[in-house]
Parts: C-alpha cells; sequence; structure tokens
C-alpha cells in the first residue's frame, strides 16, 4: 500500500479551511470495489470514503455502472460488493452513525433497459423511485424519448446525471428537450470547476442560472477526482455558488 493511500486512513483533518457547501449526502458515486471504472478494491474504497466525508458528505448512496457489454452489473453483484464494503469495517467517523450509506445504481439508456425495467431497476432508498440514469457519450440512441416515457409510465422518476458533460447537448436543448421529457437533472460538482473542460463548466452554469438541477453528486471515481474536489472546496466563489443553490439529495433518502 502507498503512503499516498495510506494517509487517507487517518481521520480527516478540520474542515475549517474548506467552505461549506451545505451538501451532506452524495447520491452519485464510483466507491464500490471492482464493480466499474471506479474503485477497483476495498482499500481504494476506503480511501474514498475517508476523502468524501473530509468533503462534508456524511452519506453516500453508491451508484455502480450498469451498462451493456461494459458492466453487466446487478442487484446481486452490487449488494455483494456493498457488503463486502460494509463488513471490511470502513472508518466511520460520526459516531452517532454507525453505517449511513447505502446503493442504487446509474443505468445506460440502451435498449437492454426494457429487459432491465422488467426485472425491475435498482432506485434510490427513497418511498418514490427515483433512478439514476446516463447516455453513452458517443450520442442519444434514437428512441431516448420513448425509454424515458417507458420508465415514467412503469413509475419510476428518472434522474438524468451530468447533463452538461454531454458534447452533443447545450443548456437549452436539455431545458426545452429533456426536462418537458420528465426528467430531473443531476450537476457533476467538478463541472463547475473545468475538470471536465470549459464548456461543460459553462453549460453547467447555465443550468444553475435557470434552475435546472435538482440534485447534485461528487460522481467519484479515483483519488485525483478527490484531490480535485478538495481544491475546489477550498474556491469560495464556486463554494458560494453551490450553497446559495436548492439541491434536493436528501429527498432521495427521506421522500
Amino acid at each position: 500500500m502507498t503512503n499516498y493511500l495510506l494517509s487517507f486512513f487517518k481521520k480527516p483533518s478540520s474542515k475549517q479551511s474548506y467552505y461549506d457547501w451545505g451538501v451532506e449526502v452524495d447520491m452519485h458515486n464510483h466507491v464500490l470495489p471492482a464493480l466499474d471504472d471506479g474503485a477497483p478494491d476495498l482499500v481504494s474504497s476506503h480511501a474514498l470514503l475517508a476523502g468524501l466525508y473530509e468533503l462534508g458528505f456524511k452519506q453516500s448512496i453508491f451508484t455502480p455502472h450498469i451498462a451493456s457489454t461494459l458492466y453487466e452489473n446487478n442487484a446481486e453483484l452490487i449488494s455483494f460488493a456493498y457488503e463486502s464494503l460494509k463488513d471490511s469495517n470502513p472508518p466511520v467517523y460520526d459516531e452517532a452513525v454507525k453505517w449511513p450509506h447505502r446503493f442504487a445504481a446509474e443505468y445506460m439508456l440502451d435498449d437492454v433497459i426494457f429487459q432491465r425495467m422488467e426485472e425491475g431497476l435498482l432506485c434510490f432508498p427513497s418511498k418514490a423511485k427515483y433512478v439514476l440514469v446516463e447516455f453513452s457519450y458517443i450520442g442519444m440512441p434514437y428512441n431516448w424519448h420513448e425509454m424515458i416515457f417507458e420508465i415514467i409510465r412503469r413509475g419510476y422518476q428518472p434522474i438524468l446525471a451530468h447533463p452538461e458533460r454531454y458534447s452533443f447537448l447545450n443548456a437549452n436543448l436539455i431545458l426545452e428537450k429533456m426536462v418537458p421529457a420528465g426528467l430531473n437533472l443531476q450537476l457533476n460538482l467538478l463541472s463547475l470547476s473545468g475538470y471536465y473542460g470549459m464548456e461543460f463548466k459553462k453549460t453547467a452554469e447555465l443550468l444553475m442560472a435557470e434552475g435546472g438541477y435538482q440534485f447534485v453528486g461528487t460522481d467519484l471515481h479515483h483519488l485525483k477526482q478527490l484531490e480535485a474536489l478538495k481544491n475546489m472546496k477550498l474556491d469560495e466563489k464556486i463554494s458560494n455558488r453551490i450553497h446559495g443553490y436548492s439541491f434536493y439529495n436528501e429527498r432521495l433518502i427521506r421522500e
């Protein structure tokens, strides 16, 4: 184990130097081990969880990818990874809460989604059936509207992950096509820092200005992104923008 990883197992230092984002539930990350392009093992999962706590997140809802031919995950595999992480005794820094974390999934909108709906989609741990979906970065499927309609018809509320990061979308198209189709929107925090590119940053800022987002998440995969999030939390301007926006992450665990 490298010294770099070992440093993340120490109890997080004081957060006084960080600005407050006002968000305590991270509803989108890839912290569960060995399921997708996120944490490859339990050591990495522990390190990412410790970092999220240092950033002010008291609870995570793990959302591994489910995508045909890429990440053939299902409820059984995700539950096994979740229990493996829980049983490995990662650090828990809030003594009043033994294990606050839960899991859902991030579904690729491809033709297999209809089969997955028949099996039952993994939703966020709320009474309302919120489900996280994403497009391929190559482009939207021709029948995306049919997919969204069918998800809603079956009683789910779809949340589109990181709409600002799709190069084939812009703020106007998202607000005029995606939202009227019934999609809620989830912001990737790092989009506001320019981590993914300045065009995506601009789209994220425009959507925030129009009140387009309902939810926010880290979409955390690895330590490089964790360091970028920590640097962003030292930025007063960006942090004030996040804190001043009304995100509804708590609805995913309370409604």
